[in-house]
């Protein structure tokens, strides 16, 4: 996967633990960083972006739902 990005967000590719796919993080001036395990194969990676994006469009960082809940425990 290659580096992404628009005026609302950035995928990279990094190293992660095993047990973690992806993660998203808002730095201070509101612009979301998604960071997907590079271990992961092509399909996996895309498909780890996607989940991420997905909190992105839907405001999950504002929610006041348990992670339980945005994740669909």
């Amino acid at each position: 996967m290659m580096e992404v990005w628009n005026d609302e967000y950035r995928i990279r590719q990094m190293d992660l633990p095993y047990t973690v796919k992806a993660m998203v993080s808002m730095g201070e001036d509101g612009f979301y960083n998604v960071y997907v395990n590079s271990r992961l194969s092509q399909e996996e990676q895309y498909q780890a972006a996607a989940h991420e994006l997905a909190h992105i469009a839907r405001d999950d960082f504002y929610s006041s739902k348990d992670i339980r809940a945005v994740e669909g425990l």
